[in-house]
């Protein structure tokens, strides 16, 4: 009896619609298989060289994608190929949900997840509040944002970042 292959992962260049122009992302997934969790992973602070090629973005992308979501990191407006000028968080978030939007309509009814890095972690924190998602992977809050997270403290009532 023969084993069926592994699908083949794939690293697929995209160019999103986003409300600022297009957004360049990348989307790590594994042939056409159907994913039951997907990831939208975020880079650190497009001011300070952030990039979805920053090297723990992709460090976190590889680990969610080894463990089986499909996973999609993307450039911030004004960043790369993406369109537009920094937008202090606000048009950062509105690029994320664009993000997740795609990526779940690709993978409808998989589990949603958010992951960010640095200035991404802020952001993801800010999503994953909005959308009330099941996960959101978080490394290094930068500290200049703290009041951001200390607002999410205040709304739920609870921690919402460990």
């Amino acid at each position: 009896m023969s084993e069926s292959p592994e699908p083949t992962p794939r690293l697929i260049p995209l160019m999103l619609e986003g409300p600022a122009g297009p957004i360049e992302a990348l989307l790590q997934e594994r042939g056409e298989t159907p994913h039951d969790v997907i990831a939208v992973v975020l880079h650190p602070h497009p001011l300070y060289g952030g990039t979805l090629h920053n090297k723990v973005a992709h460090r976190v992308a590889s680990t969610l994608f080894s463990m089986g979501a499909a996973v999609l990191r993307f450039n911030f407006r004004g960043v790369g190929k993406s369109a537009g000028t920094h937008d202090r968080g606000i048009g950062e978030l509105a690029d994320a949900h664009v993000a997740l939007r795609w990526l779940a309509a690709r993978h409808p009814g998989a589990r949603q997840w958010v992951a960010g890095f640095s200035f991404g972690s802020w952001v993801a924190s800010r999503l994953r509040h909005r959308l009330q998602l099941s996960a959101c992977v978080q490394s290094v809050l930068h500290q200049g944002l703290r009041n951001g997270a200390e607002v999410l403290y205040r709304r739920k009532r609870q921690p919402v970042l460990a």
